[in-house]
């Protein structure tokens, strides 16, 4: 059975505009992670443009942590999911 959800994402606006707050509060990787509580590697995809989503929990963290305006790193998103889901009947 084909099912279809809505997900919600938090996508990162500019890995350039994180690199400058960073900057600016002069912010290392490893400092702004342990702030946050994830890993270095996280934020060092972010501010490389290697990645553009986290979890919501992270990028008010990132937001907080680098004193940023809610909202002006990262966008709430919604998107719809489609998946194949096995029924139990199915799998027997």
């Amino acid at each position: 059975m084909i099912v279809t959800e809505r997900r919600f994402d938090v996508r990162l606006i500019s890995a350039d505009a994180l690199a400058r707050y960073m900057s600016y509060r002069d912010m290392s990787v490893r400092a702004l992670a342990l702030k946050v509580g994830c890993s270095p590697a996280t934020i060092g995809h972010l501010r490389s443009g290697h990645r553009d989503y986290v979890r919501t929990e992270w990028a008010k963290a990132i937001e907080d942590s680098l004193e940023a305006p809610r909202g002006s790193l990262f966008v709430p998103e919604v998107s719809n999911v489609t998946r194949e889901v096995r029924r139990l009947a199915d799998a027997v």
